[in-house]
């Protein structure tokens, strides 16, 4: 039995991608074996947000060769569709293959071809009449929850962003195969579903008949047998009322999300053409905390974009700690080639673009020390996930509010939805107790 091994840079629609790309590999009579271990095909699904992520494709790259030079290396993601002819330049690569076309991996393979004039190069620009291309799996090894993609690209132009360019227009999945696919992964066993897209407030402009992401939610909401549905990270721009009033209001949807702020300057938010302002942003933020003063917000920042003053960043960390998100994801500017930003003038030296980071990485360790204190001797519904704490040996178990806890128990509770409550927390960990009564979730599903 040949071997195959991947791994993943980027976002969870990347990681939901890779689950699908060796799904396909296993039906195809591969084993799927750790990226650690020699295999015979490498698969390296790339990210291009920063220059540092491709960078880590580069080592991958090379780390594949080390372990087996006789090895097949295929290498995709947006890293690959932004910039094919550096990543087809790279030594030991055998086959490139875009974002487009990531389902057809193992038909390419199959295919008979010579590299001894540089790798197989399958890239091509996106159209609007484009296959959505999908994985509708049913099996999720190594993960306890399933992710389901709905959404793929993105038709904002924001200055410093290349994910446009790797990902393509904005395109959505059929509401019908939402919900079959969905239907499916429920009667797999599946308690928590994940929809995944680049920007998922968009979902459905594209579609004729035209519809919505709370049109959408409110029909997988009724799925029979659904526990409950989380949304990955979105955009501010499109957010509604109707949406904020669904997800606030909803048991059957986690109240967490992650909301892509970059910064809280308006300033710094008009070049980098964000379309929105940080009162829009805190008006979101209160929206859901109407209903829940215990909603969990996320939020990107973008630290050192061209032209950022030393007033407008004082000016971000002061709205990020007033509006009351409950952690970061911190990101250094990092010019990406066919961006508006690469060209800017003004550029933020580097050591301050690290300084200012550095500053926005200290929030965030308060602002979430903050979120797991508040959550100290609560009780939620939390799913239990499939690995243990590799220190304690401990269960772990996350909370529709995104809050991550050791709770101790056997094996039968993985996978479920089971009540919790938080009795110590340190820091940025915390530790509960399984209780005995049944959860309010389990409980509707049943």
């Amino acid at each position: 039995m040949k071997r195959v091994a991947l791994d993943t840079l980027g976002c969870k629609l990347n990681h939901y991608e890779t689950a699908g790309i060796g799904d396909q590999f296993e039906r195809r009579g591969f084993r799927v074996v750790p990226f650690t271990q020699k295999a015979d095909v490498y698969v390296i699904n790339t990210c291009t947000v920063t220059s540092k992520t491709e960078r880590t494709g580069r080592q991958l790259i090379r780390r594949a060769q080390r372990l087996n030079p006789a090895a097949t290396i295929v290498v995709t993601g947006c890293y690959v569709q932004h910039n094919p002819e550096e990543v087809a330049g790279l030594p030991g690569v055998h086959l490139v293959v875009g974002n487009a076309d990531k389902d057809r991996i193992l038909d390419l393979l199959e295919e008979e071809w010579d590299c001894s004039n540089g790798p197989l190069v399958e890239v091509h620009e996106f159209k609007k009449e484009d296959p959505f291309v999908s994985f509708p799996m049913t099996r999720f090894p190594g993960y306890t929850r399933a992710f389901v993609k709905i959404q793929d690209g993105c038709d904002l132009r924001c200055a410093y962003c290349a994910i446009r360019l790797g990902r393509g227009p904005n395109r959505s999945e059929k509401p019908g195969r939402v919900l079959e696919h969905i239907g499916r992964l429920v009667s797999a066993g599946f308690k928590e579903i994940v929809l995944t897209g680049v920007h998922l407030v968009d979902y459905g402009r594209d579609l004729r008949p035209r519809t919505t992401l709370t049109t959408l939610l409110e029909q997988i909401i009724a799925v029979p047998g659904l526990g409950r549905v989380r949304l990955s990270s979105m955009e501010p721009l499109g957010v509604t009322q109707p949406l904020l009033e669904l997800v606030s209001g909803s048991d059957r949807i986690c109240h967490a999300l992650h909301l892509a702020l970059q910064s809280g300057c308006d300033s710094v938010l008009r070049r980098m053409r964000r379309r929105y302002s940080a009162g829009f942003y805190r008006w979101i933020v209160e929206q859901l905390r109407k209903v829940d003063p215990d909603f969990c917000v996320g939020a990107d920042l973008l630290v050192g974009f061209p032209g950022e003053t030393e007033a407008e960043h004082r000016e971000s960390l002061n709205f990020v700690r007033d509006v009351g998100v409950d952690y970061l994801h911190v990101f250094n500017f990092s010019a990406r080639e066919k961006t508006e930003a690469a060209a800017m003038p003004d550029q933020v030296p580097p050591e301050t673009r690290a300084r200012r980071s550095l500053e926005m990485r200290v929030l965030h360790q308060e602002l979430k020390t903050l979120f797991y204190r508040r959550a100290l001797g609560r009780e939620y519904d939390a799913i239990v996930l499939e690995d243990r704490d590799k220190d304690s040996g401990l269960l772990r178990a996350l909370t529709g509010h995104y809050l991550e806890l050791l709770v101790d128990g056997d094996d039968t509770s993985m996978g479920r939805i089971l009540p919790v409550r938080v009795e110590r927390v340190e820091g940025c960990r915390a530790w509960g107790t399984l209780l005995e009564h049944s959860s309010p979730l389990l409980r509707i599903v049943s």
